[in-house]
């Protein structure tokens, strides 16, 4: 600003409401603030107002506090027209880490800007101001044009506006000199330790000519800037030499890199060009007032963009003012770098050091004369509220909207769709926003279409995609609200069930979808492929001795004796093991798949040992077997086996037997399942089998 802070100040009288001249009123809110510089929040009811000399004060309930949020006046220096404590901004997780970053001239060096972070202590109230971590400092070689201005941008990182550095026509040409901080918009991220980090997007990086702290440059003194909370954008009022006031804009999207070109050009005007790069190089502002103090005033305050609720009236306009004249405008963009600029309030040539809102998106401006905090508010009091009824269904442009004031006779209405009747139908899903005009009061709202989210059926897991000719599975659907029917598809041909289940004897792909009680027709499922594996062929048999064998390449086999189920292998055969009759196997193969049972064969066993000598005998007792296999034998042997059915040796042995002797052997080791004995005496072989349980 241009050193009139500390001037002579004019103390207004006590008039409590102000009526403005074309478009908004204000009201004289809080006072008892000494030089209030900034104004900002946390996301909370609290509102936080710098005071000059080194001081955050809170207000809260409509009420300033007496006990300081932080006070650090011992560190800053505030005798220079344009030093002081100059800027606050609130970490993006204030409400977790508790972290408070601010801008201050060092009363210590006298010639350094300051930007230091802080800490909030148990109580909420408090700043600790023993917690200062400094991350950045910056001679200044004048004591004017300090900026000042810090605030955190959508993108998380923080922005500092620094001037050129002071005295008068940028003497050192910082605006224009790329290793320089002065005359600069500077982007660093915060969240690291000791000092700060250079964001990887920074325009500059990797480019060793440029500091690359750096995200824009030609600034003369940025008194102010803001973040469009809705949309992003960056607004900046920098004050002028001497006959031009200009406010620039960047949009959200924009890569950074600007040049907005101090000292070339002051506004759009050529002011020292020597040395400059060709014109079309830098970015000119959005809108300039000539510097005249009995006009327009002498120094441009930032503002904010209007995202209230309150006042329609005022949405989207950017609103800000003169530090001189007390004037406060409006601008409103237009397609291109282009502004429409409005007088909306005259402040009797009183001090408006800057702006700020609320959590709320209320606006409000100090006024350093007055020791005042001031609220802003719309003078019309037309209030459009819509009624917008949605989409019936997804994909259906039936939406409907219409106003408060749509019966009103003398309400003229005009749509971003060029529409001008009271109510708009048949709406496809985007964005709306309608201009409403009674009398000489404008109001305007916006609102959004959305296309009715279209639900997605599905099939719920697990479920069986696989089974056996002969078998069949079952697919359910999943649950859904509001569901009138659902209807299943059989390789994309509808089927006639209507029920939740489906019961399924075929292979095919099967998906569902579902109507719900609006006649809206749900996403269809993802497919189900089902398989349906073939049964095995019928096996047949043939005996050897004793033993039956089938065909082989199956999984495994189930063998039945005399009609009843006698055991499974995974061999093709089965040892009749001294059991006459007929037998009959059942293969099952690699998909779990059974056949059906083969035709009989019938085994007849030929006796054991020597034929000449009297038959022998084993007995197992009890049958069947648990923990001992006791057993007699009416034959002498020396050695004995456990088999398994395939015939692996399981457990083996040597007893020294005399006939029609008892015996006892621990089997505690084996599996359940079906096993044989075998007794042997060198010569001769005697089988018996049993099961283990």
């Amino acid at each position: 600003m241009r050193n009139f802070i500390l001037a002579t100040l004019l103390v207004l009288g006590a008039n409590h409401f102000l009526a403005g001249q074309s478009g908004i009123k204000i009201n004289r809110w809080i006072t008892g603030v000494s030089i209030p510089v900034d104004i900002g929040h946390c996301g909370d009811d609290r509102i936080f107002v710098i005071e000059k000399v080194g001081r955050i004060r809170i207000i809260r309930n409509n009420a300033l506090t007496t006990t300081p949020f932080l006070d650090i006046t011992a560190k800053v220096r505030a005798t220079g027209g344009e030093q002081g404590l100059l800027g606050m901004a609130f970490h993006p997780d204030f409400k977790t880490n508790g972290l408070l970053y601010v801008n201050y001239t060092d009363r210590a060096t006298q010639t350094k800007t300051v930007i230091e972070e802080y800490k909030i202590t148990a109580d909420s109230n408090r700043i600790d101001s023993t917690s200062g971590r400094i991350l950045l400092t910056i001679v200044q070689p004048f004591s004017n044009h300090n900026g000042g201005c810090i605030k955190f941008g959508p993108d998380g990182y923080l922005y500092i506006g620094m001037g050129d550095g002071g005295s008068a026509n940028d003497p050192q040409n910082n605006s224009q000199t790329k290793m320089a901080l002065l005359g600069k918009m500077l982007r660093i991220d915060v969240n690291t330790s000791p000092t700060y980090k250079i964001p990887s997007s920074n325009p500059f990086v990797g480019n060793t000519s440029y500091a690359p702290e750096i995200w824009s440059m030609g600034l003369r003194n940025p008194w102010r800037f803001s973040f469009d909370r809705m949309t992003g954008d960056l607004w900046i009022g920098d004050v002028g030499q001497g006959n031009w006031e200009e406010i620039d804009f960047e949009a959200a999207n924009d890569p950074g890199g600007k040049n907005y070109g101090w000292r070339c050009y002051e506004g759009n005007a050529n002011f020292n060009t020597t040395g400059c790069e060709a014109k079309a190089n830098y970015t000119f502002p959005i809108h300039e007032y000539l510097s005249d103090e009995n006009i327009n005033g002498c120094s441009v305050t930032g503002g904010y963009v209007y995202r209230g609720s309150k006042y329609p009236g005022l949405f989207g306009k950017y609103i800000y003012g003169d530090y001189c004249s007390g004037k406060i405008w409006t601008l409103e963009r237009r397609a291109g770098n282009t502004a429409v600029n409005t007088l909306v309030y005259d402040h009797s040539n009183n001090s408006i050091t800057t702006f700020g809102e609320d959590a709320e998106g209320n606006l409000y401006f100090a006024d350093a004369s007055a020791s005042a905090i001031y609220q802003i508010s719309d003078t019309c009091s037309l209030r459009i509220l819509l009624n917008v009824e949605g989409i019936s269904c997804a994909g259906i442009n039936d939406a409907r909207v219409s106003t408060n004031v749509s019966s009103n006779p003398d309400a003229r209405f005009l749509w971003s769709t060029g529409d001008t009747s009271a109510t708009l139908e048949n709406l496809a899903p985007g964005k709306y926003n309608v201009a409403v005009t009674i009398g000489n009061c404008l109001s305007s709202s916006s609102f959004e279409v959305f296309d009715k989210i279209k639900d997605t059926a599905c099939i719920t897991p697990p479920f069986r995609n696989s089974f056996c000719e002969g078998d069949s599975t079952v697919l359910i659907a999943c649950d859904a609200r509001n569901v009138f029917e659902y209807r299943w598809y059989l390789d994309g041909i509808e089927l006639p069930i209507k029920d939740k289940r489906l019961w399924i004897f075929k292979a095919g792909t099967y998906r569902v979808d579902y109507i719900d009680s609006f006649g809206c027709i749900a996403e269809r499922s993802e497919q189900i492929d089902v398989i349906v594996f073939p049964k095995p062929p019928k096996p047949s048999l043939r005996v050897s001795r004793d033993s039956v064998y089938s065909d082989a390449g199956y999984s495994s086999y189930r063998w039945f004796h005399l009609g009843n189920f006698t055991g499974s292998s995974t061999a093709p055969y089965w040892w009749a093991n001294g059991a006459d009759g007929e037998y009959r196997v059942e293969v099952v193969d690699s998909n779990g798949c059974h056949s059906e049972l083969s035709d009989p064969v019938t085994v007849v066993i030929p006796a054991t040992g020597n034929p000449n000598q009297t038959p022998h005998h084993i007995e197992i007792f009890p049958h069947p077997v648990s923990k001992y296999l006791r057993f007699t034998a009416s034959m002498k042997f020396n050695q004995w086996k456990i088999l398994n059915i395939q015939s692996q040796i399981a457990l083996t042995g040597k007893i020294e037997s005399v006939s029609k002797q008892e015996f006892q052997l621990d089997i505690s080791s084996l599996k359940t399942g079906t096993y044989v004995l075998e007794l042997s005496d060198g010569k001769q072989h005697w089988k018996k089998i049993f099961m283990k349980q």
